[in-house]
């Protein structure tokens, strides 16, 4: 199956759903900045939300 990349939308809605745990493929940044930028997300739309990013 081929990876395709995480768009803002995409993680926005993730993070509305609250999860206990997210864990996203490295593979599927498109580069390093949009990586960090998940992190922001996620603290801002679900702080307790444990991210791994593999």
């Amino acid at each position: 199956m081929q990876c395709t990349l995480f768009t803002a939308s995409y993680r926005a809605t993730v993070a509305d759903r609250q999860p206990l745990r997210v864990a996203f493929r490295d593979a599927g940044f498109a580069n390093d900045s949009v990586k960090i930028n998940i992190d922001q997300i996620f603290k801002l739309l679900s702080p307790s939300t444990e991210i791994k990013i593999i």
